[in-house]
């Protein structure tokens, strides 16, 4: 259809479905490469070619699980300044939290798991907006003084 409306003419045809040039050659630069194949057009995945993997050897997963084991209530910059002490290399502390988390090296399970929750729980109750407030005929309604007003004494 697109051939005898455009002419085998790519800006036309790209008008006339109401595309950019470029997504029109890069469809049809795929509809070509596999043979003339329609469904070579359906949508693909979106998803990045390359993920990141997680960066910490086995090693300093490893020697951060012995810190955190020998000191529990520790907090990430601290347990950084003793790996770098201990045994002189640089690491992030964003590398710490995350064998923290990733094998739950919390000093008190049941206080994390109850924190866990309370936080999970606090997004239900939707916040009351002034838009929903009922109005009363009432002049200075939305208007409040914490103190009362003082008279000048002269």
């Amino acid at each position: 259809m697109s051939r005898t409306v455009a002419r085998e003419n790519a800006a036309l045809t790209a008008k006339h479905f109401g595309i950019s040039r470029k997504t029109f050659h890069k469809w049809f630069k795929r509809f070509k490469g596999s043979k003339y194949n329609v469904k070579c057009l359906a949508d693909q995945s979106k998803a990045p070619r390359h993920k990141r993997t997680w960066e910490i050897t086995l090693t300093q997963e490893e020697r951060i699980r012995r810190l955190r084991s020998k000191y529990p209530h520790y907090g990430k910059k601290k347990l950084k300044a003793l790996y770098k002490k201990e045994y002189s290399e640089q690491i992030s502390s964003w590398k710490i939290e995350r064998v923290i988390r990733r094998h739950k090296l919390y000093p008190d399970k049941k206080k994390t798991e109850k924190s866990v929750r309370k936080r999970a729980g606090t997004g239900q109750k939707p916040k009351k907006r002034i838009t929903q407030l009922m109005k009363e005929d009432r002049p200075c309604l939305l208007f409040h003084r914490s103190k009362p007003l003082r008279t000048i004494r002269r």
